[in-house]
């Protein structure tokens, strides 16, 4: 169990030991290769594994156990990795946690490590408006198979990640109150529709002591230390590896963690798919390879681009849509700089707290990263609020560069880094910490982007043209505005938190890459992820790619409940189609699955 606090061991209810297998244990066939363990590399493996196949998990980052992450800014500082196309070079470790893929146009923020962006989201489970699925940019296949989608796919997901939102009987935030109070200054909601716009968000965390779950992990109660954007160190998150990457290793999977793949290409002798690797960041990038019947690429939008990009040649041909569709999710981030009252959205180190109790001085646990959204998704140019704890091993960069970015301090010449920021951090006015509120706020936008490929760094990066899309986001940037108006501070809208982060535009949410389509004329997979051949309508038995990636539009909400929806589509259809059996039965921990319903607050 790693330290985490600056040396203060955090609270901890459970120890956890680690699951992941070193390199020279990788078998020189599986039957199944899953490359990738966020939202959809942890479905495929866990189905897979149900279903009796031999499984191998090959996880670029690191396996970090609740108590491990990052809760100061040393700490974070340490496990970042930003690689930057204009000036060729990579800064970090490229195994490291927090990843930035930065350009002028985008900076794309993502996590590395077993259990993918679910180790670092905001792990909210929200379903995006069925009219999005009615788009003619999804396959005819999909639209016509959508009911069993929304209830049986979306049900497994339900039953693996047991979303449920913040409980009346924790103690009342502060911030929910003023996001409630803020609908009252957004021009675009009518008052008698009021009642039917805000919420409380439906989230992956467990509020309540579990000894043992429902795949066999111990699971304490959230303790509101707000730090689920850092990584949560109570391991009261649901995150996949908390449950669908626990099930498959209950399940015979086998998981090695640090390993990076390269390339895959197709073995015709012996008929089966053939994965490069190398260690992650190891000095010697000679490739060692295993073998797959079946090979699931599941690195995300940037990973899955890179890996296909990297593989394609004369005779193994992918669609020229490869790195096409992609798009931010329409993803604003606001700030209320010293707001006219407390509103307690910072993290506390988990290692200050005493037997559960509150650190000296504090008044108010933060809660979770996000607790409650407000819901304009039904009017035209519509939009999704939601209220954000920032973690405590990311509050001097956040705070200090909230203040910039509205003017209430000048931002130096040389950039602050290191103990710079602490140093700035004491001269913020009074009530810069209790008072200072952020809102992250997600629309639509077009799918248009484009991940291209760095030949001389051997990088993807995206292409984004911010400007264009600006059309998008006039009444969400007019909404936010007017809420974090409301809330009495300085006002500032996506502040720049370093000067390493130079883009117009930032995504915590990338979509897109290796979209779905009819055919490799208008897509790079088919509507369960196989992958097709060239421009045509055929596709390469026993390839599929199953993330974001495949995702051909934006989703105007938080992707990841929708991504493991997608990932267990995939595996029911794959399943169905070389009749494998799925035993979707689980431990004694009981759970009713039901259809998503708010009620209004």
């Amino acid at each position: 169990m790693g330290n985490c606090c600056g040396g203060e061991k955090a609270y901890m209810q459970y120890k956890y030991n680690p699951t992941g297998r070193p390199l020279n244990q990788i078998k020189s066939k599986y039957d199944v290769v899953v490359i990738g363990s966020g939202y959809g590399g942890a479905v495929v493996a866990s189905r897979a594994a149900r279903a009796g196949q031999k499984v191998c998990i090959l996880e670029k980052g690191r396996e970090w156990l609740p108590g491990d992450f990052p809760e100061s800014m040393e700490e974070a500082v340490r496990e970042m990795c930003l690689t930057k196309y204009e000036e060729h070079k990579m800064i970090g470790h490229p195994g490291a946690l927090y990843q930035f893929n930065v350009t002028k146009d985008m900076t794309v923020m993502t996590s590395c490590g077993v259990g993918g962006s679910s180790l670092t989201d905001e792990g909210v489970s929200l379903d995006c408006k069925s009219k999005t699925f009615y788009d003619p940019c999804w396959p005819q296949a999909f639209r016509e198979d959508f009911e069993i989608f929304k209830t049986t796919d979306r049900g497994y997901a339900q039953e693996m990640l047991r979303p449920c939102p913040y409980p009346d009987d924790y103690p009342p935030l502060k911030r929910m109150a003023q996001m409630r109070s803020a609908i009252n200054s957004i021009n675009m909601i009518d008052v008698e529709d009021i009642q039917e716009t805000f919420y409380r968000t439906p989230l992956n965390i467990n509020f309540t002591d579990m000894p043992t779950n429902h795949v066999g992990i111990p699971q304490p109660a959230c303790n509101g230390c707000g730090n689920c954007l850092a990584g949560c160190n109570t391991g009261a998150k649901n995150t996949v590896a908390m449950n669908y990457i626990q099930d498959a290793l209950n399940h015979g999977a086998e998981l090695f963690p640090m390993t990076e793949v390269t390339k895959v290409h197709k073995n015709y002798e012996e008929y089966t798919w053939v994965v490069s690797y190398h260690g992650t960041g190891a000095k010697d990038q000679t490739d060692k390879v295993v073998q797959g019947n079946f090979v699931f690429i599941c690195a995300g939008p940037l990973g899955s681009t890179k890996i296909l990009t990297q593989s394609k040649t004369p005779e193994f041909d992918i669609s020229n849509q490869l790195g096409k569709k992609f798009n931010g999710n329409g993803g604003m981030f606001g700030v209320s700089f010293r707001g006219k009252e407390p509103s307690h959205a910072t993290g506390l180190r988990t290692g200050m707290y005493k037997k559960t109790k509150l650190p000296k001085g504090s008044s108010q646990a933060p809660g979770p990263a996000v607790t409650s959204f407000i819901d304009v998704r039904k009017k035209r140019g519509g939009f999704m609020m939601q209220d954000v704890t920032v973690p405590s091993a990311f509050l001097p960069p956040y705070l200090v560069g909230s203040a910039m970015s509205c003017g209430a301090m000048r931002r130096p010449e040389t950039f602050p880094n290191g103990p710079q920021w602490y140093g700035m951090m004491k001269n913020l006015p009074q009530g810069a910490i209790e008072n200072t509120f952020g809102i992250y706020c997600m629309t639509s936008d077009e799918a248009d982007g484009e991940i291209a490929y760095d030949q001389q760094t051997k990088q993807v990066y995206v292409k984004w043209n911010n400007e264009h899309h600006q059309r998008f986001y006039f009444s969400a940037k007019t909404g936010l505005e007017e809420a974090i108006g409301s809330l009495g501070g300085n006002m500032g809208l996506t502040p720049k938190f370093s000067g390493q982060l130079d883009s117009d535009a930032i995504t915590r949410h990338p979509i897109g890459g290796c979209p779905m389509g009819e055919t490799g004329i208008d897509g790079v997979v088919n509507h369960m992820g196989a992958v097709f051949i060239g421009e045509t309508e055929d596709t390469y038995d026993g390839l599929f790619v199953v993330d974001s990636s495949i995702i051909p539009c934006a989703l105007g909400t938080n992707p990841s409940f929708t991504i493991a929806c997608l990932a267990e589509r995939c595996m029911r259809l794959i399943a169905e189609q070389e009749r494998w059996t799925i035993n979707y039965t689980l431990g004694p921990q009981s759970y009713q699955s039901k259809e998503q319903t708010f009620t209004p607050l």
